[in-house]
This record gives structure tokens, C-alpha cells and sequence, in this order.
């Protein structure tokens, strides 16, 4: 399986440098921002380097979290089918959205990962 092209790669993903990662003021789980690249590098480096990863798991982690439900103040719950409908739709094979849709997760419910930061 052959890495997505670059420029495409880049059109749907952060912007950030490794080191941006690797700061503990950025991320507080350090653990988890090694075990994503550790995972990356050993498993998936035919697919992604590891700043392609976290720069694609960012971009895509920062809209599934982002996405307003005003449904308290009477507008519109958000809708996981719409959310999920996005996510789908971005130029991945199915294995690399299966990666991608996993560490979304994986980031979402780890403690002291970026759900329990304030951006």
C-alpha cells in the first residue's frame, strides 16, 4: 500500500511541526503522542510518516470535537451521521480512515489528551 500524495495530504491536515507534539504544553500525554509515533513508525510508515499523522490526526480529532450542538439553546444537535458522513468522505483508502477513525478515539479518551485541553 503506497503512501496518500503529499499535496493532498497536506490540503486535509494541520500544520503543526514535530516539535509542536512533542511539547507538554501542547499535549499534556506525552505517553500517548510517543505511542501514536512508536505505532506509526513500526506498523504504518507504508502509509505515514509520523508528522503526517499527527498533523492529519489533528486537523480531523479538532473537527469531530469542535462540531457546535446548540441543540441546549434551541438550534441543532449535532449529527453523528453528518460528522461520521464528513470524516468518510476524505481522500483515505479505507485502512487509513480505519487508522485515523482509531486514534480519534483513542486521542478523545485518553486522559490528559486533547479533549481535556483548553486550545
Amino acid at each position: 500500500m503506497q503512501k496518500i500524495d503529499k499535496k493532498v495530504l497536506k490540503n486535509i491536515s494541520a500544520d503543526n511541526t514535530l516539535a509542536y507534539y512533542l511539547d507538554s504544553h501542547n499535549i499534556n500525554n506525552q505517553v500517548l503522542v510517543q505511542d501514536t509515533i512508536s505505532h506509526i513508525q513500526t506498523y504504518r510508515s507504508n502509509l505515514f510518516t509520523p508528522l503526517e499523522f499527527l498533523n492529519l490526526l489533528r486537523q480531523h480529532y479538532l473537527f469531530v470535537v469542535n462540531r457546535p450542538d446548540t441543540s441546549e439553546y434551541g438550534g441543532q444537535a449535532t449529527d453523528p451521521d453528518e460528522t461520521l458522513k464528513e470524516l468518510k468522505s476524505l481522500p483515505l483508502t479505507k485502512l487509513q480512515q480505519h487508522i485515523l477513525f482509531y486514534f480519534i478515539i483513542k486521542w478523545f479518551g485518553g486522559p490528559g489528551g486533547w479533549s481535556q485541553q483548553t486550545d
